[in-house]
């Protein structure tokens, strides 16, 4: 049994200590560097505040009524006994990593990159949507939040001016067509999962 036990004043504890790591990185950096963060930052924003063109937009699946089927999708699950606990194995691909422990994920190139709280970046030479794609076949806490970007809604923190705070402190941006399909869904996932 895990017991889960709030502690008052820790999101603002996080929070302070959020602020004072980054006004300490901030103050190693030199003039010219603070410029080229703020110039790539300002070049990042306009990127993802672009439109997405019709060829863009034409290669997101749409739903048909027909395309839903009725059955369940199978799910296999093996059940071992190990020193008498009871054991649940999907066998899944997963490159390594427990899906549940990826944050985020990136495009580089031809690669996604698989963000966890440890240091290490996972690689796999696999488009972004499609991986995507794959986990949502899985978890429905899995999505898109704009061309480069996809997050694991569980680690996410906060939601602010078109950027996601994600559990390692790491940001990731929304873009502007994706902000109110990405706000719907965090509020959606959290929404069915209080009323379990």
């Amino acid at each position: 049994v895990v017991t889960l036990k709030p502690e008052k004043g820790l999101a603002a504890a996080k929070d302070k200590a959020l602020a004072e790591k980054m006004a300490k990185l901030k103050a190693s950096f030199s003039r010219e560097k603070i410029d080229e963060l703020v110039a790539n930052t300002r070049a990042l924003r306009e990127y993802q505040s672009e439109k997405d063109t019709e060829e863009d937009l034409r290669k997101i699946p749409m739903l048909e009524r027909s395309d839903i089927k009725r059955e369940p999708r199978p799910f296999e699950c093996a059940e071992y006994e190990v020193d008498k606990v009871k054991l649940l194995h999907q066998d899944y691909e997963t490159t390594g990593i427990a899906y549940d422990q990826i944050q985020y994920l990136s495009k580089d190139g031809k690669y996604t990159l698989f963000h966890t709280g440890k240091p290490e970046v996972f690689r796999e030479r696999r488009a972004l949507s499609k991986v995507i794609e794959d986990m949502q076949q899985v978890d429905d806490a899995f999505i898109m939040t704009d061309k480069s970007y996809g997050v694991n809604i569980r680690h996410v923190l906060r939601l602010k001016d078109h950027m996601l705070t994600m559990r390692n402190g790491d940001s990731v941006p929304i873009s502007l067509p994706r902000y109110q399909q990405v706000k719907k869904a965090i509020s959606d996932y959290w929404g069915r999962r209080a009323w379990k």
